[in-house]
């Protein structure tokens, strides 16, 4: 596998489909854009906030994973521009490695191991649109 070249399996295409998929009979792949669409889905119809939690051992995906709810979250709930230009939700993401760059240090495991936990609450307006982002570490 090319760790360069970008997969199918997580480009937008998939987030449609598995988006559909939760709406309409709640049967999904095992997946993590899964896990981000059963998030959304009950945000929006059961009117309550949601929490996902990412967790693992060192070098076990727990950065990307974090990137692939993101990029589901601004697919399937983005639309809102900033002042500057750029989206609310692609300056989450891109915040995203410059946050990971602090307290990183070589294990055994993994070259850029994170040695803190970070907290993320993306915020969202009654439309269910991104507003923003509060990091915590």
């Amino acid at each position: 596998v090319n760790p360069y070249k970008s997969l199918d399996i997580y480009d937008n295409s998939l987030i449609d489909k598995i988006y559909t998929l939760t709406k309409f009979n709640g049967a999904v792949p095992p997946h993590v854009f899964s896990i981000g669409s059963a998030a959304v889905y009950n945000m929006r119809h059961e009117n309550k906030d949601q929490s996902v939690l990412i967790s693992g051992e060192s070098g076990a995906g727990k950065t990307e994973a974090t990137k692939k709810i993101l990029q589901f979250l601004s697919t399937v709930c983005g639309s809102t521009a900033s002042r500057i230009g750029a989206s609310i939700e692609n300056q989450i993401l891109d915040s995203n490695p410059l946050l990971e760059s602090f307290g990183n240090a070589k294990t055994m495991r993994n070259n850029n191991s994170s040695r803190f936990g970070k907290y993320m609450e993306v915020n969202c307006d009654k439309k269910h649109n991104i507003k923003g982002c509060n990091v915590k570490a």
